[in-house]
């Protein structure tokens, strides 16, 4: 049976081998979840009826935040709520979710940390002002704050470590490499683990407003309605794919297949490699059962790769750096919280993309 539901502004996308997920906001306030056929498998209105800002997958669980502070963890495959995470006070902007943690950031200036195994909330680290965008890897937590730099945290300890000089309305990184999206129109490109400022990629012409990274490659969106397409290593734009009617808002990058969320109330999914629309979502697809889905994305491969580098980053054992962490944060007293910000939830930084 096809769904009629027309989707709002895309806020959150995120994608795993066998998911595309995304946040939809007003009117519609659902979460969606999508076979890679494009079979929709899993819909939810938002429990507290607000709009769906931001959304994280892992294997078949997924953390679902919302205006007003919500935030859930949900079983995809029972249809149902696992945990509710109480603790924000305003608008949930970015979610990371591992296997032991759910790592969110809001506007009420804090960013929390949450046990996937039982929800109890481990640590709070305020900021003092909106988290725009979380990113993590190994042990460290890259945070895009509104109107101030890029924060660094050690994920352990919940100290800052470093500070970028730069305004970004979001945040990625990776192994070799921490990127930036920003309003000069720019994505902006910063090595490992020093964070020095490698190259500027021009090529947006107004705000870029996502940005993720994987193995060499950079994708993008923002207010110029496009997805680009960029490469690391020969710092050069390799796609612009256009489609999105408005305001490209969320995107997510896994192996060569590209998701992306814009306030057209659409879901794109891209090839990387090819620059090519692979399939438009928009809500009115037909259901299937979670249990049918069976196709992973194809093997990561280099944009162009004259010669093939090997990714010296050694992986973390399952259990290993995600066990002790959570240890680690169950012995640390959890910060206060900072006072609600008293700007209306309507001067959030993408809330003109519904203009």
């Amino acid at each position: 049976m096809a769904h009629q539901h027309k989707m709002g502004p895309v806020y959150g996308v995120d994608q795993s081998a066998e998911l595309d997920l995304a946040s939809c906001s007003f009117p519609d306030n659902t979460f969606r979840a999508w076979s890679k056929s494009g079979a929709l498998v899993f819909a939810m209105k938002t429990p507290n009826e607000a709009w769906a800002s931001a959304i994280a997958v892992h294997g078949t669980m997924a953390a679902l935040g919302t205006y007003t502070g919500g935030l859930y963890v949900v079983d995809l495959v029972g249809n149902e709520i696992v945990h509710t995470l109480v603790g924000h006070e305003d608008d949930v902007l970015s979610i990371i979710h591992t296997d032991a943690l759910v790592i969110s950031g809001a506007s009420d200036g804090t960013i929390r940390f949450w046990d996937t195994a039982d929800g109890k909330s481990l640590r709070t680290i305020s900021i003092g002002t909106w988290a725009l965008s979380l990113a993590m890897q190994d042990n460290v937590l890259a945070v895009a704050q509104r109107e101030a730099s890029i924060a660094v945290f050690d994920i352990h300890n919940g100290e800052k470590v470093h500070s970028i000089d730069t305004e970004a309305n979001a945040v990625a990184i990776d192994g070799q490499h921490l990127v930036t999206a920003s309003e000069d129109n720019n994505v902006k490109l910063y090595s490992l683990p020093h964070y020095q400022l490698i190259h500027v990629f021009e090529g947006h012409t107004n705000w870029v407003t996502c940005v993720d990274i994987k193995n060499d490659c950079i994708v993008s969106g923002g207010y110029d309605d496009t997805v680009r397409v960029w490469d690391c290593r020969s710092k050069e734009q390799v796609h612009v794919l256009e489609g999105h009617a408005q305001t490209v808002l969320s995107i997510s990058l896994l192996g060569s297949q590209i998701v992306s969320g814009g306030s057209d109330g659409t879901v794109r999914v891209w090839d990387a490699r090819a620059g090519t629309l692979s399939r438009l979502l928009n809500g009115s697809e037909t259901f299937a059962s979670l249990h049918e889905v069976s196709e992973p994305l194809p093997k990561a491969t280099p944009l162009a790769a004259p010669e093939e580098t090997e990714n010296h980053t050694e992986a973390v054992p399952q259990g290993g750096l995600e066990s002790e962490v959570r240890s680690s944060l169950l012995e640390v007293p959890v910060a206060q919280d900072v006072p609600r910000d008293e700007q209306t939830r309507c001067s959030n930084l993408f809330c003109c993309a519904l203009l």
